[in-house]
């Protein structure tokens, strides 16, 4: 297995979106004293395992009488390796983090090369690619006048996606393996420019040994939605696929994979919202992403269901609602094809707030008003519309 492509397992890791370059690795420079830059960048994309480049970092300190220059390198590596996987082949939606490490310095009587390596770790289901791009930076110290030059740093990593390509099975020492090619990219940028870099990753995942009947491809046959019911907030449903399986021994079975699944709406308490007044102002509303959650749960062999919790809030100037959308996905996967299930999803939402006077009086304190505000939100599905209401009364000193 090559080192660049690891199982998730092996790996500890800290979440933090890969998209942005931190200079914090060398620390910031201070120019204040020096004029420090950068010039001739050089690029050599004629390797298929590598983009280097290079260019020279140059500083003007008032402390000597000529300028100093170090030449500087950097380069963008492609990955390519082989990984056996426990799971299954779903991989779903990569994420990403960053790490840096020193790699060495060397000394140049004034300046100080320092080997650095900047690694984009992308998560793939069980696997992680490593792309890799050493990089240098330098120091300079004459003994007067000390800092770091300029040089140049990768940035705005955005990743580009995936593919997956079925492969023929493979028979090793008596086990067999399933197989799928998959290739990821990502781009970069490196002096104002942005340059591809690659993954080929050939994923493997034991169905059995050598003489056992396995799985070798696969059609989907039909699907449908039935016994849909509906009490205006909830709803039941069964979806439905129909799957040919053929098998190394040339038998082929037809496979029917029904389950019974569900959306709904739930709105949360409102109590807590601050009513210092009666001017209701929306300020916006939407899906709140971070408070999302997903639960992935085996429904079938090759069958899992990807249940969703999706918050729609609404801000107003008095504090904010959320509404719950509870749906599923199910997917079938059996490492040749994918098949997904059809399912019911919320659309066209619509969200209303509404405070009014429903009553006042006086006491020993005054003059009062008591009022309610009432939130509703509702949404299409399929062809009935589910809603959800609540409502908060409160009292305020006319």
């Amino acid at each position: 297995m090559n080192a660049k492509i690891l199982l998730m397992s092996a790996v500890a890791v800290g979440f933090v979106s890969c998209n942005k370059w931190d200079d914090s690795f060398h620390g910031l420079p201070d120019y204040s004293h020096y004029e420090t830059g950068t010039y001739e960048v050089s690029v050599d994309s004629s390797s298929v395992k590598e983009t280097k480049f290079e260019y020279v970092s140059w500083i003007e300190a008032p402390t000597k009488p000529y300028r100093q220059e170090i030449t500087l390198t950097a380069s963008i590596e492609n990955t390519e390796g082989e990984v056996t996987i426990l799971g299954d082949f779903d991989f779903g939606e990569a994420k990403s983090y960053e790490t840096r490490k020193g790699m060495g310095s060397e000394r140049h009587r004034y300046i100080t090369v320092v080997d650095s390596l900047f690694i984009c770790h992308v998560m793939l289901g069980e696997i992680v690619i490593d792309y890799e791009m050493p990089f240098q930076a330098a120091l300079y110290n004459d003994d007067n006048t000390a800092g770091q030059m300029a040089y140049i740093g990768f940035g705005n990593v955005v990743d580009k996606g995936y593919t997956l390509t079925s492969m023929s099975p493979e028979e090793a020492d008596g086990i067999v393996y399933q197989r799928q090619l998959l290739r990821h990219a990502i781009t970069v940028d490196f002096g104002g420019k942005t340059y591809l870099a690659t993954a080929t990753v050939i994923v493997k995942k034991k169905v059995g040994f050598e003489g056992d009947e396995y799985l070798v491809s696969s059609r989907l046959l039909g699907q449908g939605i039935t016994d849909v019911e509906s009490d205006g907030h909830y709803a039941s449903y069964r979806s439905w696929i129909e799957v040919e399986q053929v098998y190394n021994t040339g038998k082929k079975e037809n496979m029917k994979y029904d389950l019974p699944l569900y959306a709904e709406l739930k709105m949360k308490s409102i109590s807590d919202m601050d009513f210092v007044g009666a001017d209701l102002q929306k300020l916006n509303a939407g899906f709140d992403e971070s408070k999302e959650h997903l639960i992935k749960l085996p429904k079938a062999e090759y069958v899992y269901a990807y249940y969703y919790e999706k918050y729609y809030v609404v801000n107003y100037n008095y504090g904010h609602t959320e509404t719950v959308f509870y749906d599923v996905d199910v997917v079938y996967n059996d490492g040749y094809n994918t098949f997904t299930f059809p399912t019911l999803h919320y659309s066209n939402i619509q969200d209303e707030g509404s405070i009014e006077r429903v009553g006042g009086g006086e006491d020993a304190h005054g003059k009062y008003g008591e009022y309610k505000f009432t939130q509703r939100v509702s949404a299409q599905l399929n062809d009935v519309q589910h809603s959800v209401e609540k409502s908060h009364s409160f009292v305020l000193t006319e």
